[in-house]
C-alpha cells in the first residue's frame, strides 16, 4: 500500500478517536466527602446531579474547582442512576447526611449532673420553730445548696441522687436523698417534670428522715441547661440551677 494512501487513513482514524474521546468528556465540580472525591455533574433536565466517585484522588487543591474527565461510554445527558466507569472510578450517589433526631441526642446524653440553690428548706422551718430558744430566726438557714446526679432509664423516667447542704441553728446539715423523676415532656431543648425522693439529713444531733419533692419543674437548653422548680422538701420551696447532660 502506498504511503500517500496510508496517511489519509491514519489521519481519519486519529480524528475519529479524538472526536469519540471528546464526546465522552464530562465536566463537573470536584468535591470531597469523608475523604472520598467525587465529580458532580449537573443533570440537564434539572434533576438530581450525578456523582462519579474518584477512586484515584487528584490533588486536594483542585477540590471545589471545575474539572474535566474522560468517561467511558458517557451519554449525552447523564442518567439519574448511571452505570459508567472511567479509569478506576465508578458512578455512585452518596447518601445524604442525616440530621440527628432528638431521641438519638437523648441516647447520647443519659447521664447528667446539676448544681442548684433552693430557698426555704424544711430545716429552716425546724430552725425557727423548734430549735431557736428565743423564737428569733437570725441563725436560720434559708438557702440550701445542692448537687445532683441523674440517669435516664427511659426518656420519661429518671433516677438519681441529691446531696444538699444548709445550716440549722448555725450548725451544718447535710442531706442525702435518692429521687425518682418523671419527665412529662422530654424534648431536646424543653423539659417539664416532677420528682420525689426520700432519704436522711445528717448533723451534729444525729440523723433523721427527710424528703425532697418538686411539684413542677421547667428545664431549657441542651446539653447545658437552666432549670427552675417549685415544690417542698430539704431542697427548698423554690429552686433554680444549672445542669449538664453527657
Amino acid at each position: 500500500m502506498k504511503l500517500n494512501s496510508i496517511l489519509p487513513m491514519a489521519l481519519l482514524l486519529g480524528c475519529s478517536l479524538a472526536l469519540a474521546q471528546a464526546e465522552n468528556m464530562v465536566q463537573g465540580t470536584l468535591v470531597e466527602r469523608d475523604g472520598v472525591q467525587y465529580l458532580v455533574v449537573p443533570a440537564k433536565d434539572g434533576g438530581q446531579p450525578v456523582y462519579y466517585e474518584v477512586q484515584t484522588p487528584v490533588d486536594e487543591s483542585a477540590v471545589g474547582t471545575q474539572q474535566v474527565f474522560y468517561v467511558e461510554n458517557a451519554p449525552a445527558a447523564p442518567a439519574q442512576e448511571p452505570t459508567i466507569t472511567y479509569d478506576d472510578a465508578r458512578a455512585v450517589q452518596p447518601e445524604p447526611e442525616k440530621k440527628e433526631s432528638w431521641k438519638q441526642a437523648w441516647r447520647k446524653r443519659r447521664h447528667n449532673v446539676s448544681f442548684f440553690a433552693g430557698f426555704f428548706p424544711v430545716t429552716a422551718l425546724l430552725d425557727m420553730i423548734a430549735l431557736d430558744d428565743d423564737g428569733g430566726d437570725e441563725d436560720a438557714g434559708f438557702v440550701a445548696y445542692s448537687i445532683g446526679y441523674g440517669y435516664e432509664l427511659f426518656y420519661l423516667i429518671e433516677t438519681g441522687i441529691m446531696i444538699d447542704y444548709t445550716t440549722v441553728a448555725a450548725r451544718p446539715v447535710v442531706s442525702i436523698i435518692p429521687r425518682f423523676k418523671l419527665n412529662y415532656l422530654n424534648f431536646k431543648f424543653v423539659r417539664l417534670y416532677s420528682y420525689f425522693g426520700v432519704g436522711a439529713i445528717i448533723w451534729s444531733e444525729g440523723a433523721m428522715f427527710m424528703f425532697n419533692g418538686a411539684i413542677l419543674g421547667l428545664e431549657l437548653g441542651s446539653p447545658f441547661s437552666a432549670f427552675a422548680e417549685f415544690g417542698w422538701g430539704q431542697v427548698g420551696m423554690f429552686t433554680v440551677g444549672l445542669k449538664f447532660a453527657f
